[in-house]
């Protein structure tokens, strides 16, 4: 179910502060798609969903539906494999 979450909000344009249904930024669509699938977290910037979550390690890091955090905790995108993940991007 989750993959088809992701699918159904791919190409969504990304618009700052906000978290569908018709655009996403990046935490906005993170959250969506978890509060979609019934997985409650808190809706907030990356940074934050970063010190709240636990970590992974190794070979886990790279599980389907993980998050991923990069350019210094400002962006949060949700792991798909080892070489891409799903994000709501600017560009």
């Amino acid at each position: 179910h989750l993959k088809s979450t992701i699918s159904g909000f791919l190409g969504r344009p990304y618009v700052w502060g906000t978290s569908g249904m018709k655009s996403f930024d990046c935490s906005g669509f993170v959250w969506r798609v978890w509060a979609d699938n019934g997985v409650p977290i808190k809706r907030t910037t990356a940074r934050k969903l970063y010190m709240s979550l636990p970590k992974t390690y190794g070979k886990d890091d790279y599980t389907f539906g993980n998050l991923v955090f990069f350019d210094n905790l400002k962006h949060v995108g949700i792991v798909n494999s080892r070489t891409d993940f799903y994000h709501a991007q600017t560009s």
